[in-house]
């Protein structure tokens, strides 16, 4: 049986649904680690912390298959008014995850493989807290519970987001592990192709070229001799129409850019050219309409 080991209080061995008694009284500063993998077919899944009476005070609610996390509460049978973001994307870059819940004075900040996701303020007491339940169509390998990380909450640099840009569109860039781009858009009714670009003055770093009249995304990079290398166009399936909107999420990561389309991991591209800081800025070129284009840092 998955119990809390009172030194660590690291939790392994766990099954879904997964429902449990607190290691620890919820204070400020109390941080939740959940690591686990997600399924190609998941479609959502659940963390709810609950009251000794079976009420949810927070409950965190990821839904692949709309796009959004919901977060909520739910006493007496009753829920309250659904919150959503659609900051789902930093969850579907990757067939493994790491979700960080910390609890501050008035909120708890959660974050997803290093990216900040959002807050969600108390709409009852924290300390009533007591239980902690999880289920969906995922896999949980691990639950850490730490105490005493207050400067969690102050550790991301604050996201940056542009809305309804004019294409080209071409802004600067600071480019390290753990930088998120959330893209949403719409290829114009006559799209032929669109392009993004992890870039410098010199070179191109990392080329996505959607082409809708091949049905095909090409990947690639260009050196500083202006030649193009080899070309990555494997896809299981091609997620772009023409007048639909999209939300694309690419993450860096140390070893790699990881891509997902409409909360699916979609591809992955391993960096042919470092360090990450050379690249200084990020272009969107082509037949699209853009909606917003929004970066989070670790």
């Amino acid at each position: 049986m998955a119990a809390f080991q009172p030194t660590a209080l690291t939790l392994t061995d766990i099954s879904l649904p997964f429902k449990h008694r607190l290691p620890l009284k919820l204070t400020e500063g109390t941080l939740f680690t959940f690591r686990g993998a997600i399924h190609p077919d998941t479609q959502r899944f659940k963390i709810d912390f609950l009251t000794a009476k079976g009420d949810v005070y927070v409950h965190i609610n990821p839904r692949f298959s709309e796009n959004v996390v919901v977060r909520n509460s739910k006493v007496n049978g009753s829920w309250g008014q659904e919150e959503r973001t659609k900051s789902i994307g930093p969850l579907c870059t990757s067939p493994t995850f790491e979700m960080m819940i910390l609890f501050n004075k008035q909120s708890c900040s959660v974050s997803s493989n290093g990216v900040h996701l959002f807050k969600y303020f108390y709409r009852y007491p924290m300390d009533e807290i007591e239980e902690l339940a999880i289920d969906g169509d995922i896999d949980i390998n691990s639950i850490a519970v730490s105490p005493n990380c207050l400067e969690f909450s102050s550790s991301y640099l604050k996201p940056i987001e542009y809305r309804n840009p004019k294409i080209p569109f071409i802004c600067p860039l600071k480019c390290e592990s753990g930088l998120a781009v959330t893209i949403s858009g719409r290829p114009q009714q006559r799209s032929d192709f669109f392009s993004i670009n992890f870039e410098n003055e010199k070179q191109i770093f990392f080329h996505i070229s959607v082409r809708l009249n091949e049905m095909a995304i090409v990947r690639n990079s260009k050196g500083v001799n202006l030649k193009w290398n080899v070309e990555e166009r494997s896809i299981v399936y091609f997620p772009f129409k023409q007048g639909l909107s999209f939300d694309m999420y690419i993450t860096v990561t140390e070893k790699e850019y990881l891509c997902a389309v409409n909360g699916q991991f979609f591809f992955r591209f391993a960096h042919r050219h470092l360090p990450l800081g050379l690249v200084n800025q990020f272009s969107i070129k082509g037949d699209i309409d853009l909606h917003s284009v929004r970066f989070d840092y670790n």
